[in-house]
């Protein structure tokens, strides 16, 4: 989207203007297709309640196509992210433990390795320009442009997870697969995240996650951290009118995101064969989202499973298939925006307790929870034979993301945080 251009003058300070906010946001902000780039987007529309908003996307987390979720009036300026030579330098060491050394001592997690000086400086002569009453970070591999920021100036974060917490999982899952040198190299990603945190934690005015799992987590480790828990959220459409064939089950998400990923390879080679072997039913499987790796297309190719890319309709989607599946094993408490995209679209989904961690409880169950294959494959055959069952459940779905993740009613209780802690208001 085309908006106002992105000042790097000095303003004069006689002239009244309105309060001021920079975000700078590691992947485009969207309304759709990917959860990181939604979160972003329910940010950014936040921000632009009380501020005329600056956007700044680094995309460090991937480039999407399209327009920004933005209003006409915000700037946007996306730059391009290549890693700093340090980094470059040290990712060429031959000896892994060598390699690995160097990587602890840099300090920083890979993510961050955009941010380089130049990038920096760039951001300082912005910040500097324009006068901002707050700047909001997304994401914490994006706090070392906290460094060319005054001292005067508020910050926000938005970590949306506890980045440690779900690299160490990654690391386990490394270590029970034998790969001792993956599993070491997590582990010091997962401690450059905490480092970051704890060396950038006091110039931060505020910081968001996602759900209060991991609210709880990061407080262990940083207990006189400010963080405030804002959920994810998604615009609720009008209830859609069904079409599937009773025996379809989805999964959507980007997949270039390993979790992502590694889930859709343990359905189908853990999973489905066992639904297989305990019913007569044969499911088919629609797996949705962008940037599907070949080894995916490969390993996933076998009968029923259709891998479609990146979809333009997402009511079309959900109107398509039975039940949503959100098979994910990796990471840490989350409120994956897949889930309550599907209760928003009223269909129940089957889930893992790593994926439905951050949800709000509710009186009776959206969907089905299940802690192995076994379990996950019992709730698929009971989600598809039994069709009482299921419509209860997507009954209770899309009533829960009314009440919890309104996308309106979370932007508007974001922008009264965000309202609050710029330059403008008293510290909180």
């Amino acid at each position: 989207m085309e908006g106002r251009t992105l000042n790097v003058a000095p303003t004069s300070g006689s002239i009244a203007r309105p309060a001021r906010a920079l975000m700078i946001s590691p992947i485009l902000p969207m309304r759709s297709s990917n959860g990181l780039a939604m979160r972003m987007a329910l940010f950014a529309e936040a921000l632009e309640v009380e501020y005329q908003l600056d956007l700044i996307v680094i995309p460090v987390a991937g480039r999407l196509t399209g327009g920004a979720a933005v209003s006409e009036s915000t700037s946007v300026s996306i730059w391009e992210a290549e890693s700093e030579t340090h980094f470059r330098l040290l990712s060429q060491i031959a000896d892994d433990e060598e390699r690995l050394a160097a990587f602890r001592r840099y300090g920083k997690p890979s993510m961050s390795s955009a941010l380089s000086q130049p990038v920096l400086n760039r951001i300082a002569k912005i910040v500097a320009a324009n006068r901002y009453d707050l700047v909001h970070i997304g994401r914490s591999y994006m706090l070392p442009a906290i460094d060319a920021i005054d001292d005067d100036v508020p910050i926000s974060v938005d970590l949306d997870e506890d980045d440690y917490i779900s690299t160490m999982s990654m690391a386990d899952a490394a270590m029970r697969c034998s790969a001792a040198g993956q599993a070491a190299r997590l582990v010091a990603e997962a401690e450059a995240y905490d480092h970051l945190i704890a060396a950038r934690r006091e110039r931060l005015r505020l910081c968001f996650v996602s759900n209060e799992p991991a609210r709880r987590t990061l407080k262990v480790r940083h207990a006189t951290f400010e963080i405030a828990v804002s959920p994810n959220a998604v615009a609720i459409p009008e209830r859609i009118r069904k079409r599937d064939d009773g025996c379809t089950l989805g999964f959507i998400g980007a997949l270039g995101y390993w979790p992502n990923v590694e889930a859709i390879y343990w359905f189908v080679e853990k999973v489905l064969p066992r639904i297989h072997a305990r019913s007569s039913l044969r499911p088919r499987l629609h797996v949705a989202g962008p940037d599907a790796p070949e080894s995916l297309l490969r390993r996933a190719r076998r009968p029923g499973v259709d891998i479609l890319g990146a979809v333009p309709d997402l009511c079309d989607f959900y109107r398509n298939i039975t039940v949503a599946i959100a098979p994910i094993r990796l990471g840490g408490p989350a409120l994956r925006t897949k889930l309550i995209e599907a209760g928003a679209h009223s269909t129940a989904f089957i889930t893992t307790s790593v994926s439905a961690s951050g949800m709000r409880a509710t009186s009776s169950p959206c969907g089905w929870i299940a802690k192995d294959a076994a379990a996950f494959s019992d709730a698929c055959i009971e989600a598809l034979e039994n069709s009482a069952e299921r419509r209860r459940r997507e009954q209770q779905g899309r009533h829960a993301a009314l009440m919890f993740y309104d996308r309106r009613r979370t932007v508007s209780a974001l922008g009264a945080q965000m309202a609050a802690i710029g330059r403008r208001s008293p510290p909180i």
